[in-house]
Order: C-alpha cells, then sequence, then structure tokens
C-alpha cells in the first residue's frame, strides 16, 4: 500500500510513452479562447494527504492556467482522482458536492495500459498530471522491489 507523497508533478503536453496524444499539426503554445479550451487533469495519489489537498484546491475551480493570464486559462472538463485505495472519506470529502467533472479511480500506477487509458484527452485540448503517488520509506525500505516500481518506474514509464 502506498499514500501519496509530493514526488513530482508532470505536465503532459502532447506524449506520454513516446505515443501522440493530441493530433498533428497543434502546438503547445497555441492560444485557443478560454471558453472553448478545456484541460483534463489526473491525480495520482489522490488519497494522501498532499493529494487529496490539491484535489480540493482544483475541484473548486472552474479553470485552471497560470495565475494572473486569462488568456492561459483553460475550463477543466475533466478531474481523475486515481489512488490504489480511495477511502470512503475521501471520496466523501472530495466528491460530496456531486461535481460531475470529478471520477474516482483506483489502480495500481504500475499499470502501464491503465496509466495511458487514464492520460487521454477524452475531448479535452490538454492534459496535465499531477504525480503524487509514491512509497513512503519505510515500506520502501522494507520491500525495495515495490518502491523501485512505485517510485522510479512507474513515473518514468509515465513520462
Amino acid at each position: 500500500m502506498y499514500r501519496a507523497v509530493l514526488t513530482s508533478a508532470v505536465v503532459l503536453s502532447g506524449y506520454i510513452a513516446g505515443r501522440r496524444l493530441f493530433k498533428r499539426g497543434s502546438r503547445d503554445s497555441e492560444r485557443v479562447e478560454t471558453e472553448k479550451a478545456t484541460i483534463k487533469i489526473v491525480i495520482l495519489g489522490a488519497g494522501g494527504f498532499v493529494g487529496s489537498r490539491l484535489a480540493e484546491k482544483i475541484i473548486s475551480r472552474s479553470t485552471y492556467g497560470s495565475p494572473g493570464d486569462s488568456k492561459s486559462k483553460l475550463k477543466i472538463k475533466e478531474i481523475i482522482l486515481f489512488d490504489l485505495r480511495l477511502s470512503p472519506e475521501t471520496r466523501k470529502r472530495l466528491g460530496g458536492a456531486g461535481d460531475p467533472r470529478v471520477s474516482f479511480v483506483e489502480g495500481d500506477i504500475c499499470d502501464k495500459e491503465r496509466m495511458w487509458e487514464l492520460l487521454q484527452p477524452n475531448g479535452a485540448e490538454k492534459v496535465t498530471c499531477f504525480h503524487i503517488a509514491a512509497v513512503m520509506s519505510g515500506p520502501s525500505e522494507r520491500n525495495f522491489d515495490l518502491g523501485l516500481r512505485v517510485n522510479l518506474l512507474a513515473p518514468m514509464d509515465i513520462l
């Protein structure tokens, strides 16, 4: 079992594991009208302390982008909260308002196909992934292979 700790934030801008997510010819730097541009946000490790707090902040917003730059803000179309296990309390706290944008997904971060599916745009112009899932130091020292897979190999596959 792993808990969320801040390891890195990964912003995917068109590729994952060498595969193109968006149509050819589109550029990350292209500006689209704010009302039309959408983003899908995936939080890996959303069941932990940091991940759940990040999820609360993102769920409370309708747009995502650079502070002070209204042209770069994108409408949040979908929010995926992913973890190995999401407790009923966490689900209630984060999804209690019945926000249709929010989906809870339980699974193993080492499952490449599952990660590939989660990170598909599904109609959004952009996908942003916050990678906050990890095995804490104590459990990863007791089970080195698990720590290596979750803390190093899985993030490398996601990139």
